[in-house]
């Protein structure tokens, strides 16, 4: 059986699939809305999972990924517009080569449906580059941006912060 797949006695109709905007830059979330529908004359639960497939990715990467899902409990004839949020993670995968998490700017399919093999409806967005700063004028100094540390920072990226290695000195010396 495929990822996702279950058994009910009674059908569903996915409809009107609605990305909240086409285009998003790092960092932003994507909200989404499906309307599914029980066409049969049971009630039952439905699962509606959010895939998301990588049009242009720059490294190999599963064919669609399981990003998010919301079960729902639906009588015969009852439509509920389903609400569903891709965080900026569900973008990025692990680039070894730069030790780090990362979302290549792009093109994505967000395909929702029942299973991994059966998917009803399909919509893309962009992943736009992250914007550039500004040239700073020869006037005025620009002050050093902090550095971004989270998590899933590895030890090296820190300690090769210069302002990192700032603030350990500050706690624990030379």
């Amino acid at each position: 059986f495929p990822f996702g797949h279950g058994l009910a006695y009674t059908d569903f109709r996915y409809d009107n699939l609605r990305l909240e905007r086409q285009s998003i830059v790092p960092g932003e979330s994507l909200a989404l809305s499906v309307d599914v529908t029980n066409t049969g004359d049971r009630a039952a639960q439905e699962v509606v999972q959010v895939y998301v497939h990588d049009i242009e990715a720059r490294l190999a990467r599963p064919p669609q990924e399981l990003k998010a899902f919301r079960k729902v409990a639906l009588a015969p004839g009852q439509k509920e517009t389903v609400r569903l949020t891709l965080e900026p993670r569900a973008l990025q995968y692990y680039d070894d080569a730069q030790a780090a998490w990362v979302a290549d700017p792009g093109e994505f399919e967000v395909r929702v449906g029942r299973s991994s093999r059966d998917i009803r409806l399909q919509a893309t967005f962009t992943l736009e580059p992250e914007a550039e700063a500004p040239a700073a004028s020869a006037a005025e100094p620009t002050p050093a941006a902090p550095a971004r540390f989270g998590i899933d920072t590895p030890i090296g990226q820190i300690l090769d912060s210069p302002e990192a290695k700032e603030a350990l000195r500050s706690v624990i010396g030379e």
